[in-house]
């Protein structure tokens, strides 16, 4: 049970003990694990709200629980990718523009679109019917992404990417979409297409990434988390509807 403690200290903010990032990068295949419990947690939340509040209003509320669960991780590659592509240049430029403590419209326009869609879509499947596998689902999805990206993508410099890069194999990468398509296949209508739909994103993530960075990043990881939680959530309102 330690690399689901591993998994649990790394993606939220809940106070278990987690080991080293290397350990944590053995864990991947945990990932889909929490984020199930993460979209369960936040639904429960939100069957607080749905019925007392406008749908609009309770999207945004649901989104800011999660985000505050898990510690807004990844809200900050958002930004730093949002900025680098902005940049015409080399890549080193992009690099080092990641890098930059300061925030340019790049990556408030990236966080706001990647966040407004993520209410919006939460809102519209609020009353659907399949809210509660849309969040479920959505969360794995998400969970998924940073194995599957490291998996498809090439290191681009040393740091938190290089390290989970360097870790994962085809068996835990295996491993991770086996375990998330355990925790999926209850959702008949919808959890093979989240699957498909995590497995061709991440792939295409991790070009963009070695197109316009050489390779992926850390940065590059948690923006994918959030990008692919929103076009899984995009994906299950086309499907749903």
């Amino acid at each position: 049970m330690k690399g689901l403690r591993d998994a649990l200290s790394f993606l939220t903010i809940i106070p278990v003990k987690g080991g080293t990032l290397e350990e944590t990068a053995h864990s991947l295949h945990y990932f889909p694990l929490v984020g199930a419990f993460l979209g369960g947690i936040t639904y429960l939340f939100s069957f607080m709200l749905q019925y007392r509040l406008p749908d609009l209003l309770v999207g945004a509320m649901t989104f800011g629980f999660l985000l505050v669960l898990t510690g807004l991780h990844h809200s900050d590659g958002l930004l730093d990718i949002g900025d680098a592509l902005m940049v015409q240049g080399s890549t080193e430029k992009k690099i080092a523009v990641m890098h930059d403590q300061q925030v340019g419209i790049g990556g408030f326009f990236l966080v706001f679109f990647v966040f407004t869609t993520t209410v919006f879509s939460m809102s519209a499947l609020l009353h659907s019917g399949v809210f509660f596998c849309a969040l479920v689902s959505s969360e794995v999805a998400a969970s998924l992404s940073l194995g599957s990206v490291a998996f498809f993508g090439r290191s681009s410099h040393s740091g938190m990417g290089s390290l989970f890069i360097k870790t994962i194999t085809l068996r835990s990468f295996m491993s991770s979409m086996l375990i998330g398509g355990i925790i999926l296949v209850p959702f008949l209508k919808t959890g093979g297409f989240i699957l498909g739909l995590t497995f061709i994103s991440s792939y295409v993530l991790a070009k963009i990434a070695e197109r316009q960075f050489g390779g992926v990043g850390g940065d590059f990881l948690g923006a994918s988390h959030d990008i692919v939680r929103m076009i899984s959530l995009v994906g299950i309102l086309v499907v749903a509807g």
